[in-house]
């Protein structure tokens, strides 16, 4: 159910090109929900159309062509370069396919054969517009023998208006590589298993990713394209396999939207909504960026068992600057105001699903679909770390829920937790972390500062005191350390700018130190 249109999509082509679409066997934590969450600009942004088509046949070839071209790039030199490159190959492709036909149909004809014709398919997909613009170019030959799709993938950061390859998604030095590897490994034996799909063998098939490795990214999920023959027999086409992006946030650079554990987190512009169990297979997300005076925009839509949509709710983040216009443009619609950030504020709208309204729903059901909008301020939650927080990587997820466990270097500090402060801001033991990391801590003999000491490094710091005097210098950090239960917290802030440690959250919930 999860995955029904990414499928869909491959699908389409793949019976037309013999390309085998498939998914990874292991699931997302939360098994409810329809995952696939679509990402679309305003017409105004980044965006890809059809340009030119062929569905012609002429005495050599059978044409089924549409070709795209890429609008809106802030880099239009960039842009330039690849709608050009677009056009220049497909005629060089239309020729040589043009001049082989003909050699093949005197050669044919010659030697007292029917020559049928070649086929020259080219059709292009759009995967994803935001924040990576992400399309393939499927080009394949038909000459009346087994043939060879190459799928081009073309993955281009929207904002900084370059071309992505896969190593570029990920951090450096991360071991996305491993994972993905793995993940990859696994899946191949169950296909052989489940499937009774066969792979080539470790020493002629599959053995890591390469660098210009084919990918595209697709809902929520990383998709890794093979070449035919690469890792397997021609009969089972260009293997794909889905990563979920929940899977590899940890590594990425860049923030997705995505589930995770009965949430839907918007890392975009830093919220959480809890989906409600009420739900389940019944709600599917749509995400629309900077569009019609707002910054985004997610639409939760209800999918009745004939396919027809009704919108439950969407909840729309506005910048500061901008909300009174955005109010006074929309007066007809009544918002709820959710909550507000020193950038960002967050409304909400309430859909209008009832029986009245002509679809094929009860009274009773209706209400029980919208109800978690109208009591949206017990799901809704602004993730920690928010968009005033600019000590943090825009890359780090921290969820609304207050984390369980820490680890410093892979070991997990029994019998410690983090707390939230007033401003839902996470904060961390000092104490139990800084030990873990060779530091001495003591207080001094008056009670005002907190001493830590390792090696060369002296840290002074107080309680509800922002200044951190560190080696001799001031480090400022947007909250100050807190007392909670006899114990000093500090914030995130603190580890990473003055410890100078990584801080992130994995998706178990367990916050990493490194």
């Amino acid at each position: 159910m999860k995955r029904k249109l990414a499928i869909s999509l491959i699908t389409a082509l793949a019976l037309l090109l013999n390309i085998t679409a498939t998914v990874l066997a292991y699931e997302p934590e939360y098994e409810g929900i329809m995952t696939i969450i679509n990402k679309i600009n305003s017409p105004q942004a980044v965006h890809v159309e059809s340009f030119f088509k062929d569905n012609s046949t002429d005495e050599l070839v059978t044409y089924n062509v549409e070709l795209p071209k890429v609008f809106g790039l802030k880099n239009e030199v960039l842009q330039t370069k690849i709608n050009e490159g677009i056009t220049s190959r497909y005629k060089l492709l239309r020729e040589d396919t043009r001049n082989n036909a003909k050699i093949t149909k005197d050669m044919m004809e010659k030697n007292g054969y029917t020559f049928r014709g070649y086929g020259l398919y080219v059709q292009y997909d759009v995967k994803s517009t935001y924040p990576i613009l992400s399309f393939t170019i499927t080009t394949y030959v038909a000459t009346g023998g087994t043939g060879n799709p190459i799928v081009d993938c073309y993955n281009i950061d929207v904002e900084k208006g370059i071309r992505l390859s896969l190593s570029d998604l990920f951090k450096e030095n991360t071991g996305y590589k491993q994972y993905i590897n793995e993940a990859i490994s696994k899946e191949i034996e169950v296909r052989k298993q489940d499937n009774n799909t066969s792979f080539f063998s470790v020493k002629d098939g599959f053995t890591s990713i390469r660098d210009d490795q084919w990918f595209y990214i697709q809902g929520d999920s990383l998709v890794i394209l093979f070449k035919k023959y690469e890792i397997a027999p021609g009969y089972v086409g260009t293997p794909d396999f889905y990563i979920p992006m929940s899977k590899i946030a940890q590594y990425m650079k860049y923030t997705y939207p995505l589930v995770q554990a009965s949430y839907y987190f918007n890392n975009y512009v830093n919220y959480s909504f809890k989906l409600p169990p009420v739900w389940n297979n019944k709600v599917k997300i749509d995400e629309y960026y900077d569009s019609n005076g707002f910054r985004e925009k997610t639409d939760f839509t209800y999918i009745q068992p004939e396919g027809e949509k009704v919108l439950l709710g969407s909840i729309i983040v506005v910048d500061n600057d901008k909300l009174d216009e955005f109010i006074t443009d929309n007066n007809a619609i009544k918002y709820i105001k959710v909550a507000k950030t020193d950038v960002f504020s967050y409304l909400a709208i309430i859909g209008d699903i009832t029986a009245s309204k002509g679809n094929n729903i009860t009274n009773e059901e209706a209400n029980k679909l919208i109800a978690p909008f109208e009591g949206i301020n017990d799901l809704f939650n602004l993730v920690s770390v928010s968009n005033k927080m600019s000590e943090f990587k825009n890359d780090e997820i921290f969820s609304a829920i207050i984390p369980s466990k820490i680890a410093v270097s892979g070991v997990i500090l029994n019998n410690i937790k983090a707390i939230d402060d007033k401003n839902n801001e996470i904060l961390l033991p000092l104490r139990a972390i800084a030990q873990s990391l060779g530091y001495k801590v003591f207080w001094t003999d008056d009670g005002d500062e907190i001493i830590l000491m390792k090696g060369t490094d002296i840290i002074h710091l107080a309680i509800d005191d922002n200044i951190i005097q560190c080696n001799g210098k001031d480090v400022t950090l947007l909250n100050p350390p807190e007392l909670y239960r006899s114990s000093t917290y500090v914030p995130i802030g603190f580890i990473r700018n003055v410890l100078n440690k990584e801080v992130y959250q994995g998706f178990d919930g367990i916050i990493n130190i490194k």
